[in-house]
């Protein structure tokens, strides 16, 4: 390594030069200090292991974000979501730049646009989530020191949505959905199956003698579960079939599909299907989620024991199904009150009957 001044710049006269791995580098700097201090930190950095090579630390953000989807063995439905977040939102920002340009304070930047877009916490969290993977697999194969992706301020988290429907609710959105789709939305009730996993049932994954459903892609270990139906989930199936004209049909057929005959798309289901029959129910707060949400409240509500609760529903912690799908019902609360007035009243009785005998 060298460092001299080059009197034909006139501009950044101070250059200091190197060899690396056959290779010539060269940075130009406006003081011989500057130069320096280059120079000193660049032959600490490599004594220390956290120097990187130029010419590794100059790959794009997009083409590490190749990398790291070809890397990455997520279910269908998040692949599709990260790349959405990919094309939309991190590409047009990031994409160009080589990974040692894109700072801590550059993406602080770009998430302040997202707030002013009106992009709400949870979903900038999956930005950042998204971010952060890429830059960990990058710090992984020695193309940065450590991740920009830290310390990054966002907007308080507003509180989840979480919506159990109630009794007359989930009458009227059965009634809103008659037709075609009304055994879906009544399988979702019923089972608590996440969308995805009704989604890839098969004909053959019902067992009619046995009165049995075989979910076999979950997105957890705990979500692989044979589940117990009623007559009434069977007679569903059944007419399904039937108006579709596939009784009989091959069992490597999808379970349930359009008036068509096609495979259920999420996107085309949730914008086709399910937003035109919430608001047709009047729940225009409804997630497809909450489907699953009702399913599991109204077990708890009912006295099934959590236990059961949690492996019809496929959770591996019961914490899982307790703390973010148990959500309190309005008969529930009214329960409550009812409980806590029945105790107060025995308790007044037995102050009155003391009092008395006193």
């Amino acid at each position: 390594m060298s460092i001299k001044k080059n009197p034909r710049r006139q501009k950044n006269p101070w250059e200091v030069r190197w060899r690396e791995r056959g290779r010539q580098y060269s940075r130009s700097f406006a003081t011989k200090a500057a130069a320096e201090i280059f120079d000193a930190k660049r032959r600490d950095e490599q004594r220390t292991g956290r120097y990187i090579d130029p010419t590794r630390a100059a790959v794009t953000f997009e083409e590490m974000a190749k990398r790291w989807q070809a890397s990455k063995h997520h279910r269908n439905s998040t692949a599709v979501r990260n790349q959405g977040i990919l094309n939309i939102h991190l590409i047009p920002a990031f994409g160009h730049l080589p990974l040692l340009d894109i700072t801590r304070s550059l993406i602080s930047k770009e998430v302040k646009k997202w707030e002013a877009n009106g992009l709400k916490r949870r979903t900038i969290d999956r930005h950042l989530a998204v971010l952060s993977g890429i830059f960990n697999m990058a710090v992984a194969d020695d193309l940065l020191v450590k991740s920009p992706v830290r310390q990054i301020d966002r907007v308080k988290a507003e509180r989840p949505h979480r919506l159990a429907l109630e009794g007359e609710q989930q009458a009227a959105l059965l009634q809103a959905a008659r037709g075609h789709y009304e055994p879906f939305f009544y399988l979702a009730l019923s089972t608590g199956c996440r969308i995805s996993e009704l989604f890839d049932l098969l004909v053959g994954d019902v067992n009619f003698t046995d009165r049995t459903l075989r979910i076999r892609n979950s997105k957890t270990e705990a979500g692989v579960r044979v589940l117990s139906l009623s007559s009434t989930d069977i007679k569903k199936i059944q007419h399904h079939l039937a108006t579709t004209g596939r009784l009989g049909n091959n069992p490597n057929t999808p379970l349930f599909v359009t008036p068509k005959g096609r495979k259920l798309n999420y996107s085309n289901f949730r914008n086709r299907v399910f937003c035109p029959i919430r608001k047709a129910a009047g729940l225009e707060n409804l997630q497809v989620h909450d489907l699953r949400r009702t399913s599991a409240t109204t077990l708890i509500k009912e006295g099934v024991a959590h236990k059961d609760v949690q492996a019809r529903l496929g959770h591996e912690d019961i914490r899982t199904t307790l703390n973010m799908y148990a959500e309190s019902t309005r008969e529930g609360r009214q329960h409550v009150a009812a409980v806590m007035e029945e105790a107060l009243s025995k308790a007044t009785r037995a102050s009155r009957h003391l009092n008395a005998v006193v």
